[in-house]
């Protein structure tokens, strides 16, 4: 995807060509236009040159996370920690990490509430995880996200958003910052 360039000579934005001389180290942009040196445009967003749909795509992946955060906030008895009853510093953790088990990311039995220093020793510690999550979910309900984490099945994130949205007006989660 080309960024848009500004020409020197032309002094607007214009398509441009990559040339790298014989025997040079780097490679000069010039105008297709004219021929003259270009210079990147700066300050740009992305939206202005991303595909139409990628931006629109990451930006309800976005307000699903803050939906899915709300419903594990609600889920914090009094606010507090579920592995130490701390109130301090709350988080969202995920059970099965969001990196390697994109599918899983906005599952609603995928996430507990935690305080920062618990989720960076669960996330550090496989058996204390494991333990935790088996004594927090319940042996049959860890086995059926076990399974789903296998499963690698693709999510529609219009269908998620609308279940997150639904779930979320159910109950009214109070919002942690």
């Amino acid at each position: 995807m080309k960024r848009p360039r500004q020409c020197r000579a032309c002094a607007s934005r214009v398509d441009w060509v990559r040339y790298k001389p014989a025997g040079a180290k780097r490679s000069i942009f010039k105008c297709a236009q004219c021929g003259g040196p270009t210079s990147r445009i700066k300050g740009l967003r992305k939206k202005s040159y991303m595909p139409k749909g990628l931006y629109g795509y990451r930006q309800k992946v976005k307000e699903a996370n803050e939906l899915w955060r709300h419903l594990i906030y609600s889920k914090a008895v009094d606010g507090k920690c579920a592995v130490c009853g701390s109130a301090k510093g709350l988080q969202a953790m995920h059970i099965f990490p969001k990196g390697r088990y994109p599918h899983l990311r906005f599952e609603e039995t995928n996430g507990a509430p935690g305080c920062s220093g618990c989720h960076r020793r669960l996330t550090n510690d496989h058996e204390l995880h494991r333990d935790f999550c088996i004594r927090y979910l319940g042996p049959e309900e860890y086995e059926r996200l076990r399974l789903l984490s296998i499963s690698r099945a693709k999510m529609d994130i219009d269908l998620v958003m609308l279940y997150l949205k639904r779930k979320t007006d159910e109950g009214n989660p109070p919002k942690y910052e």
